[in-house]
């Protein structure tokens, strides 16, 4: 990384710290303003730590309504 205080932060940052299991699920809803309308969004997400460093996680959301599902597909 460019950031050179990250190569010497990094090894500080306690494994342990995140307490969530190998594998997380998560339902959402996030509420906001798109496309010039006031809608709730609705998300599953899966939260996977990756094996290597469990420090870094992959978070991916999938839609979880129909509104959600064409809102992201124009």
């Amino acid at each position: 990384m460019r950031y050179d205080d990250f190569r010497k932060l990094w090894p500080a940052v306690d494994e342990n710290i995140q307490k969530r299991k190998l594998f997380d699920y998560e339902y959402k809803e996030l509420t906001g303003i798109y496309n010039g309308k006031k809608l709730t969004l609705q998300f599953h997400s899966s939260i996977q730590k990756v094996i290597i460093d469990p420090r870094f996680e992959v978070v991916l959301y999938f839609p979880a309504s129909r509104e959600t599902d064409k809102l992201f597909k124009k």
